[in-house]
This record gives structure tokens, sequence and C-alpha cells, in this order.
């Protein structure tokens, strides 16, 4: 499934996508937003592959500000095995810098840098399992604010992670 989504609401509902290959991103979906709503309630992304790029079940690009919500999905034994978000790859424009943060002269406290977030992805009730990529074993988010309420992450696993790191405010 390949899509282009401008300035409209798209509602995936109960829906599988099973066994899937691309040579693309997405070997499941590869979805484009821009000023758009993406709502996936009860979706499925069962064995889906991407070879030779990311996202093994489900690619999302975000070109513009936009709403991305999946609830009660599952993505279970996606692979995306040279690159990176085995279950999933959500690609955001950069984030703004509203404050630079640091300790200036005089303050006794260190202040965190603060952003504006363009994008919110939000992730509720939804479960990653047994899913492979050689970063990102389940999820793999470019930019954004993304909250994951209630998944589970469940035997996911990343060929080359050894390490969480903290990089430009945000988790890597």
């Amino acid at each position: 499934m390949d899509n282009m989504l401008l300035g409209n609401y798209l509602k995936i509902n109960d829906t599988s996508f099973t066994e899937n290959v691309a040579q693309a991103p997405g070997g499941g979906v590869f979805l484009e937003i821009q000023f758009g709503k993406l709502i996936m309630s009860n979706v499925t992304f069962g064995n889906c592959r991407s070879i030779q790029s990311v996202g093994g079940g489900l690619y999302i690009e975000v070109t513009k500000k936009s709403r991305v919500v999946v609830e009660r999905s599952l993505f279970l034994n996606n692979l995306s095995p040279i690159t990176v978000g085995g279950a999933l790859f959500i690609s955001m424009p950069s984030d703004e810098r509203e404050d630079p943060g640091c300790i200036k002269e005089g303050l006794s406290h260190e202040k965190f840098p603060k952003w504006d977030y363009n994008n919110k992805p939000l992730f509720e009730s939804t479960t990653f399992q047994d899913n492979t990529a050689l970063i990102g074993g389940a999820v793999h988010l470019q930019n954004g604010e993304t909250t994951f309420q209630n998944c589970f992450f469940v035997d996911n696993f990343c060929i080359s992670c050894w390490r969480i790191k903290l990089c430009s405010g945000g988790l890597n």
C-alpha cells in the first residue's frame, strides 16, 4: 500500500497487512503525510519485510505538521535487516528549539533545552513483538514527541544495539 495524505483524514480500521515484502521503505505500508491526520485502529502488521530500507512493517514520512494515532494494534515478526525500525519507522521534520538551555553564569541550577515539537505521534494499547532490525528492533523515530501509552514491547531484537544514548535532547 503506497499513499500520500495531504491535508485530509485517513482512518484504517480492522485491517491486516501480512507477508508483504518491499525493497523500499515500509514492507507493509508506506505513507507520506502533509497537514493530515492518520488514525490506525486494530491493525496488524505481521511478517512484513523491508529488505533494503527502513520500516519493516510500516513507514510514515511526515513532511508537514500532522497527527498520527495508532491504537489497539499489533506489530508482529516484522523485519528490516540492514537498517532501522523492524516494526515501524516514523520520520518527522526537525523540531524547533525554543530555548537552548545551559547553565548561565551566576545560576546554581541546570537549565535544560526546551523544544517546540511540531508532531506528536501517539501509540496506545499497541503490542510490538518479535520484530528485528539492525538498529531499533521495534521502533525507530526521527524527531517529534512520541507517546507510548499502555503499549507492550516483547522479544524485539536489535542486531547492532549495545547502548542507549542521549542525542540532541532525545533518546537514540
